[in-house]
């Protein structure tokens, strides 16, 4: 963990287009970003200093397992995207329709 939170890693992920880099200072730099599509990169770190925490809604964790659940079936080719979401659909629909 204390490798993959360096700036020689976080440079590296970010050059491969793998993700967003954790620090604002690599994200900042041109020679790290400047090589890589979209030319508007920095609009994320940007938006941050007006971006506000929103409490994650109620029984989210019961949601999450329920979708994720189900996603993996699907990546795993072990259920059709179709038959997997209605499923899926039908047990978080009951979940939300309990009373909080």
């Amino acid at each position: 963990m204390k490798f993959l939170t360096t700036r020689e890693a976080i440079s590296y992920f970010a050059e491969l287009g793998w993700s967003i880099p954790s620090r604002r200072s690599i994200a900042y730099d041109v020679n790290i970003m400047g090589k890589l599509p979209p030319k508007n990169f920095r609009v994320y770190y940007d938006s941050l200093n007006n971006a506000r925490p929103v409490p994650s809604p109620a029984r989210y964790n019961e949601v999450e397992n329920v979708f994720r659940r189900y996603f993996g079936l699907i990546g795993a080719n072990e259920a059709k995207v179709n038959e997997a979401m209605e499923k899926c659909h039908k047990e978080i629909e009951v979940i939300l329709s309990q009373p909080f």
